[in-house]
């Protein structure tokens, strides 16, 4: 009669796949995960990708907002750099933090990788939340304009899409360039023939303007236009003042 595998057996199991890792030049830390995309928003369409070492990966269970990722033996690690990756298409995610846990030949380990999935994003707010970044599209199909979901990159930049969160429409940045000719400068990277509109608001010129009626209607700002059919890239080293007064 079989029985369930003891959870010493469980860890000899373990051991021996890490001392053969080990021997094989593959890192102790066969287990790998990666979401794309890296900042994933309840649009979006997630994707969990996992790696440990040469073994088959069972399609996660989703409990809550725990995912668990199962292996099971007989565990084999790989050769280095021959490591095998699966993917697995998530359903859609209510916003929130998610675990993604192991459980590797009935084992739990201690390894977790946490990510986040945000509310859906149209603003870009860049230079410590100075500038708001807003962008509308034409549809080509019907004509109507839409707004641009953003996705943040860091506090100087990031990128709107229009149709697929996998497709990066516009990216757009914003410096001090203070030191240089006392000005903020603006880029916009175009990636599209769509027609477009970007528009700049400085939250913070004049001092406090956007508090002043409750709206941004008194701040300084700019809307940059790119017409169907055309790709053009835009910069503008002169609107906005440098260090807010």
């Amino acid at each position: 009669m079989s029985s369930e595998p003891t959870q010493p057996s469980v860890r000899r199991s373990l051991v021996f796949l890490f001392v053969s890792l080990i021997l094989s030049g593959t890192s102790l830390s066969a287990q790998q995960v990666r979401v794309s995309p890296a900042l994933p928003t309840i649009q979006d369409s997630i994707v969990l990708q996992a790696s440990f070492a040469c073994n088959p990966i069972n399609p996660p269970t989703i409990e809550g907002q725990t995912i668990t990722l199962t292996v099971t033996g007989p565990l084999r690690p790989c050769a280095a750099g021959l490591n095998t990756w699966s993917s697995f298409p998530l359903p859609p995610l209510p916003a929130g933090s998610y675990t993604v846990r192991w459980l590797v030949d009935g084992f739990e380990l201690q390894t977790t990788t946490v990510f986040q999935v945000a509310p859906p994003n149209t603003i870009l707010s860049l230079l410590s939340n100075r500038f708001q970044v807003i962008t509308t599209f034409s549809d080509p199909f019907t004509g109507t304009k839409k707004g641009a979901d953003a996705v943040q990159l860091s506090d100087e930049s990031g990128y709107f899409w229009f149709f697929s969160d996998t497709n990066a429409e516009i990216t757009v940045k914003i410096l001090d360039g203070q030191v240089v000719n006392g000005r903020s400068w603006v880029f916009i990277g175009s990636m599209t023939t769509v027609g477009f509109t970007v528009l700049v608001t400085d939250l913070q010129t004049p001092k406090d303007c956007a508090r002043l009626n409750g709206d941004t209607a008194t701040c300084v700002r700019k809307l940059y236009t790119s017409p169907a059919g055309t790709n053009q890239n835009i910069f503008d080293l002169q609107t906005f003042t440098g260090t807010a007064p």
